[in-house]
């Protein structure tokens, strides 16, 4: 919490710079409020607690809090996800969509009508809950991950989107780490997001043989993760749960928070940065030379939207782009054919097994190769921004300005200095955040996360849970070999197949947001051009020595903003 409140007192001060040298920036106090309120909307890290169904998540949960109040007797079709909030007026929010549904009193936990999907938001007056929020986390009870329901993957991918942390519950009478738990380890390392492992129902066990799991369950992790990921065993019989609570208090929630908006917040200084380096290159140009500077921008700007068409037809097609993406699933899948043959091989009947598979190995795939995609798109067009920012500075910062001289030595200066290349970068920054969906997590996951990923997921549990067992006959299942041999030649292609339409039709509405954000984000710099333009004709023109106070002034707030980034 205490780094959220920096990032609001940076946003605040650094926006008071630009109060006191410019005045009141309409855009940038805009942003500034939008910035602080999805800080403060989003202030809590997300601990989210997954695991096999039966694992114990809820039971520990429970035991944490000292009191029964998550239901535990529940089935994959009634299980949803359980955020808890420190509040003395209690209650429950039920939200469908992101969008709050009903509100009931938290006595009817266990009996309310809910759906996959959904999330209920717990607010209860709990010591143990207030701890926890006060240090800057949520505990989320999540889903079963081996459920294989759409609804299920979609809530994962919310989480993955909002740069959580991840707790995986093994019952400690597995021995070992399953094939799901062990996926979707793997998986959350691709994120770079951080994991825990909870070994739960101890008490069922002798303490030797606890010992025993435990530490084959650490080897797999570090093959899995690495030794960055704590393994801990907790019993809620027995209360025996320290180990999982030191775990969750040592969490440096600062770092975590800093990752997720530290290079938002740097964003906004350095946006402010630009815009006083812009007025001052506009108070150094001789007032008769307005009307042709600004005819030289608007044929700039002119020349950079008619090369941004040229630009778009030289870039890759939907259907080329649409080709790569399906050839990363189609490989990952092909990759993993044989654990997915045993898998469906002993999971026979029952497909969501091997649907939770399924889409372990292809979640990610999607997701980094879409964001592959979008990075390349955005790269693709990116020299357009380029060149139309280095034909603006030679508009304004010239050689026949009258005060050229007076700020080529302070342009020069380290403090105030942002190529060319710097700006570019912020523009990419600020393409990849218009074309995201929810959070700074978006960046994370390449800016398409949830909602490009979970679309197409639901198109791969339509398919496999329309029974693709049928595509068996019984002799077929006497050899896993020949198993195989049906999942690489029908079951791959055929989920390719139906993909194809839906990665197709993402990818367009991808290249067609970010040809858009193209177009606004130089629109917007001629428009902050145009009105700064304006606002300077009507003032006197500056004499060397009122240029020059104004240069330092300038300078000294530049430095100042600098100091304020992380």
């Amino acid at each position: 919490m205490n780094k959220i409140n920096q990032f609001e007192t940076i946003l605040n001060n650094a926006y008071g710079i630009v109060k006191e040298n410019l005045g009141e920036k309409e855009n940038l106090l805009t942003e500034k409020k939008e910035l602080i309120e999805s800080l403060n909307q989003d202030n809590l890290i997300k601990i989210s607690i997954v695991g096999d169904f039966s694992a114990g998540k809820s039971t520990l949960i429970n035991a944490l809090l000292g009191v029964n109040i998550l239901p535990t007797d529940i089935t994959p079709e009634t299980a949803v996800s359980y955020e808890l909030f420190f509040d003395t007026r209690e209650r429950l929010e039920l939200y469908r969509n992101f969008e709050l549904i009903q509100t009931y009193d938290i006595s009817q936990i266990k009996s309310f009508t809910v759906k996959p999907g959904d999330i209920v938001k717990v607010f209860i007056n709990n010591s143990k809950v207030k701890e926890w929020n006060d240090k800057g986390i949520l505990i989320v009870d999540m889903p079963g991950i081996d459920s294989g329901i759409k609804e299920h993957n979609d809530a994962i991918m919310n989480y993955i989107a909002d740069g959580t942390v991840f707790v995986v519950a093994v019952d400690v009478e597995q021995g070992t780490l399953r094939e799901s738990s062990i996926s979707f380890l793997k998986e959350i390392k691709q994120y770079n997001l951080s994991s825990i492992v909870v070994i739960t129902k101890t008490d069922k066990k002798p303490e030797s043989e606890v010992s025993s799991v435990k530490e084959l369950i650490s080897k797999q992790v570090k093959v899995v993760v690495g030794e960055q990921t704590s393994v801990v065993t907790t019993s809620s019989v027995n209360k025996d749960i320290k180990d999982f609570e030191d775990v969750l208090l040592d969490l440096n929630v600062e770092e975590i928070i800093t990752q997720k908006y530290g290079a938002t917040v740097n964003n906004y200084i350095d946006k402010i940065i630009d815009t006083i380096q812009t007025e001052l290159k506009l108070l150094s140009i001789d007032k008769t030379k307005f009307e042709e500077k600004k005819q030289h921008i608007s044929d700039s700007f002119n020349k950079a939207i008619s090369n941004l068409e040229e630009k778009k037809k030289k870039l890759q097609s939907v259907e080329d782009s649409a080709n790569d993406v399906l050839e990363d699933i189609e490989s990952s899948l092909k990759n993993n054919s044989r654990s997915l043959a045993i898998t469906l091989f002993n999971n026979s009947k029952d497909n969501n097994a091997f649907s939770a598979y399924v889409m372990s190995i292809v979640r990610p795939v999607i997701i980094n190769s879409l964001g592959r995609e979008q990075q390349e798109y955005i790269n693709g067009l990116s020299s357009v921004v380029e060149n139309f920012k280095i034909n603006i500075d030679s508009i304004t910062f010239s050689e026949d300005n009258g005060l050229y001289n007076k700020l080529v030595p302070v342009v020069n200066d380290s403090a105030i200095t942002n190529t060319i290349q710097n700006l570019v970068k912020k523009q990419v920054s600020k393409l990849v955040a218009k074309v995201g969906t929810k959070s700074a997590a978006s960046a994370l996951l390449g800016g398409i996360s949830a909602f490009v990923a979970s679309p197409v997921m639901g198109i791969i549990v339509g398919f496999l849970t329309e029974g693709i067992l049928s595509l068996f006959k019984k002799s077929d299942k006497s050899k896993i070999d020949d198993v195989e041999t049906k999942v690489v030649n029908e079951i791959i292609p055929n989920i390719i197949l139906r993909l194809r339409p839906n990665i197709e039709e993402v990818i367009l509405k991808q290249q067609d947001a970010i040809v858009q954000a193209v177009e606004d984000t130089i629109e917007d710099e001629k428009s902050k051009l145009d009105t700064e333009i304006s606002k300077i004709e009507k003032e006197e023109q500056k004499t060397e020595e009122e240029f020059e106070v104004i240069v330092q002034k300038y300078k000294n707030a530049i430095n100042s903003l600098e100091n304020k980034k992380n």
